[in-house]
């Protein structure tokens, strides 16, 4: 549309193209005015009561003759106006389309070249990523196996599992091994009778808590080896994408910047674009111009 209605050398500038569109108005409202009172029937006009006052209104020498031109000249300054009016909408539009032009547009259209698509995060690894990465089938069982013996184990022994309350239970019994509570008018009276000594609950309550200490040391010397893994790989990744991260800034400012070179040299390039004279128009062009002086 730029090479259509728009031209760096010749033509009209936008002040001087809207002065003539002005011209061409009141040019244009002159020839409807005369068009608007046209007639080609003369009138007779007699009063034949009174016998007098007889006239003709005749028509206008020229006017016949000057209908078509009048005709065709508003034609042209319709056209003219119509021009201008569209080729200073184009050149707006032009002015507009670079001020909202967008990074995007720029590396697609003009550059020709692909945008940065912005870094992504990588997927740090899991426990289970590093076992099967690092360990063979049976390091791998004995990590699992030693999971859940610690778990199962802590459930029992630790406070509130069954196996602690049972103990506890045992060692209530001996240090108290009645209580009595009131029954109404009665007493009730409760002997707690162990079916196992303290001393072998001891034991082996004793014995469960070593062996899960023991399962436990074993089983966090592993995870601590696997934590640490997975710390070195998020680390690496994290360096790996503030790199990247890096590279996409310093790429878009450098882009920016491009594109707001490219916008200023079009602004003042298209700013000084004038508008064509089609040579249809160059006769009515030439008529508003020497009227406009």
């Amino acid at each position: 549309m730029e090479n259509v209605y728009l031209d760096a050398t010749t033509g009209m500038t936008i002040t001087s193209a809207n002065h003539l569109a002005n011209i061409a108005k009141e040019e244009m409202a002159k020839d409807e005015m005369f068009l608007a009172g046209i007639s080609f029937v003369g009138e007779d006009v007699t009063f034949p009561k009174s016998g007098d006052s007889m006239f003709t209104v005749k028509i206008p020498n020229g006017v016949f003759s000057n209908m078509d031109k009048s005709i065709e000249r508003i034609a042209y300054l319709t056209s003219f106006i119509a021009w201008v009016r569209e080729a200073s909408k184009v050149k707006e539009s032009l002015l507009e389309d670079l001020n909202d032009m967008p990074v995007t547009e720029y590396c697609k259209n003009i550059a020709h070249i692909e945008y940065p698509k912005y870094p992504e995060r990588a997927i740090s690894l899991q426990a289970s990523d590093i076992l099967f990465r690092d360990y063979n089938e049976d390091q791998i069982y004995r990590y699992l196996k030693l999971q859940s013996q610690v778990a199962t184990i802590g459930k029992y022994i630790h406070p509130g599992g069954t196996v602690s309350k049972a103990y506890k239970q045992v060692i209530d019994s001996e240090i108290n091994p009645i209580k009595m509570s009131n029954e109404g008018d009665d007493v009730k009276i409760i002997t707690y009778r162990p079916s196992v000594s303290v001393e072998d609950f001891s034991k082996r309550f004793f014995t469960l808590q070593s062996n899960h200490r023991a399962l436990q040391s074993e089983y966090n010397k592993i995870k601590s080896e696997i934590d640490a893994k997975i710390i070195v790989d998020i680390t690496e990744k994290q360096k790996k994408y503030l790199v990247a991260l890096d590279l996409y800034n310093i790429t878009q400012d450098k882009l920016n910047t491009e594109k707001d070179l490219y916008i200023s040299e079009e602004l003042a390039r298209i700013s000084k674009l004038k508008i064509k004279i089609p040579k249809e128009l160059k006769v009515i062009y030439d008529e508003l111009n020497a009227l406009g002086k």
